[in-house]
């Protein structure tokens, strides 16, 4: 009875530091990769001259339009629009992910 006990923690603790351990510090690093460059990639290979400016693209919208905007939360959308499209483009360059 103590080796049927002894294999299934062993099996277990197996499977949890070769599966659970390894793969959280691998998307871990993705995640940090993906979340800290992308700021660092976009000063480095987009001039300051490209960057429209949004303020005051958006400033010319009238309020009733800003109050629909607001109403479904466009500003949060397009900065995690433009924020999934780089990741997705960064993840797919990694030679890990390919």
């Amino acid at each position: 009875m103590g080796k049927l006990i002894l294999s299934l923690f062993s099996g277990l603790l197996g499977f949890v530091f070769k599966g659970i351990v390894a793969k959280f510090f691998v998307f871990f690093a993705l995640f940090y990769i993906t979340t800290e460059f992308i700021p660092v990639v976009i000063v480095l290979f987009i001039p300051d001259n490209l960057i429209p400016d949004l303020n005051s693209l958006f400033g010319y919208l009238p309020s009733s339009m800003w109050y629909f905007l607001n109403l479904i939360e466009f500003p949060f959308g397009v900065s995690l629009f433009i924020s999934a499209l780089l990741a997705r483009f960064i993840i797919r360059r990694l030679p890990i992910i390919g």
